[in-house]
């Protein structure tokens, strides 16, 4: 089961996230709070809105409220973001593959705090992906092969302390069991070379940024 998750982050081609909808097939799409607002300017129907509704705009929540869509009510005080409740709702509904929209943005706070509940994301056996118009970030925790396109920017970032002997294959920079540092940029900016690519690494928590230039 599939499903998409709408924060209230920048989107600002509403365009492309609508384009990406058509694209894939989400079987439940839940905004958190303020993403309704990005949901609405992108034509969007989601079927929950969840959170402590402090961010949806009257209008927005009205116009919502008038269709079927579920509203999912929590008290501003508490423990988790809106973003977490979301993933929750989703994860509790079966869903195992999993998009994010307007996580990445204007707060640096939000945005490296999304990039580590795809960690945790990793961990329950969750596939997730934060995705904007120039960014599509993902972890892994074991070795993957991977989809690419030919000249495709793909970073590889560390989140753990290290990730231990690491091997690329089917990039411009390949590696042969190396370690990759965390606080180092070595696997910045890496190379596509082909329809697909091979990362293999034996130990570490490892972050997949695919970038697409302007």
């Amino acid at each position: 089961m599939k499903g998409l998750l709408i924060a209230n982050g920048k989107m600002v081609n509403a365009e492309f996230y609508l384009d990406r909808m058509k694209a894939e097939v989400y079987d439940l799409v839940v905004c958190a709070d303020g993403g309704a607002n990005n949901a609405y300017k992108s034509g969007i129907m989601p079927h929950a809105i969840v959170g402590d509704m402090d961010s949806i705009h009257p209008d927005v929540r009205e116009y919502y409220e008038s269709t079927d869509v579920e509203f999912q009510c929590h008290p501003p005080e508490k423990d988790e973001t809106d973003t977490e409740i979301a993933l929750e709702y989703l994860i509790g509904a079966g869903c195992r593959s999993l998009d994010m929209f307007g996580c990445l943005g204007n707060r640096v706070d939000h945005a490296l705090a999304n990039v580590y509940l795809l960690v945790e994301m990793a961990r329950k056996g969750v596939k997730a992906r934060l995705i904007d118009e120039t960014n599509e970030l993902e972890v892994l925790l074991s070795s993957e092969k991977i989809q690419t396109k030919p000249g495709e920017i793909i970073s590889l970032i560390p989140l753990s302390e290290k990730v231990e002997e690491v091997t690329l294959e089917g990039f411009a920079y390949p590696l042969v069991k190396e370690t990759l540092n965390m606080g180092y940029s070595r696997g910045i900016s890496n190379i596509a070379k082909g329809s697909e690519a091979v990362i293999e690494f034996s130990r570490g928590v490892l972050l997949v940024g695919r970038v697409k230039e302007e």
